[in-house]
């Protein structure tokens, strides 16, 4: 009967992804680094997502496990800052604050648009993967999906995360 090992933390990991959250929360706050810290600490969590990342379920149980992830929470926290940002129980309801809240409803909470971007890259990487077997298809595909991103920037086009997604594509490879 073999031994069979039981799977090791890789506490180097466990501190990358500590001083990440403790970035993140200072960075936010009104510290005198925050451009600095913007400029990694969201591309280290796509990149410890993207060591992290395997293939090896169906397509069903990996969209399922990444939706009880990153997509239900997504929508709750959105859901709560839209009622939030509404107005609604202020009794100052106008037209105008409606379409504005619409407009809100479209375009997510800036807070939140890295559990959306998270789960479409997962979902993107997943069929690549799983369906793609020629490593330069995968480079093409993923340096097309970049060239979209970043016209999307340059144009101001978003809808939902999609273009903080394709930016953040090549930390998650």
């Amino acid at each position: 009967m073999s031994e069979v090992k039981a799977k090791q933390r890789d506490i180097s990991i466990d501190i990358a992804k500590g001083i990440g959250i403790i970035l993140v929360v200072y960075g936010h706050l009104a510290c005198p680094v925050a451009r600095e810290i913007f400029l990694f600490h969201m591309p280290l969590f796509f990149l410890l997502s993207g060591y992290f990342f395997s293939a090896k379920d169906s397509m069903r149980i990996f969209v399922k496990k990444k939706t009880k992830a990153l997509l239900f929470p997504f929508l709750l926290f959105y859901i709560f800052a839209f009622i939030y940002h509404f107005e609604i129980f202020n009794g100052d309801m106008n037209i105008i604050s409606y379409i504005h809240s619409f407009n809100s409803f479209i375009d997510p909470n800036p807070h939140l648009w890295f559990l959306l971007s998270l789960f479409e890259i997962f979902v993107i990487f997943f069929i690549v993967e799983k369906y793609i077997h020629s490593e330069i298809l995968k480079l093409v595909i993923t340096c097309g999906i970049t060239l979209i991103g970043y016209l999307c920037a340059m144009n101001k086009v978003s809808f939902f995360s999609f273009r903080k997604l394709v930016l953040d594509i090549y930390f998650f490879i």
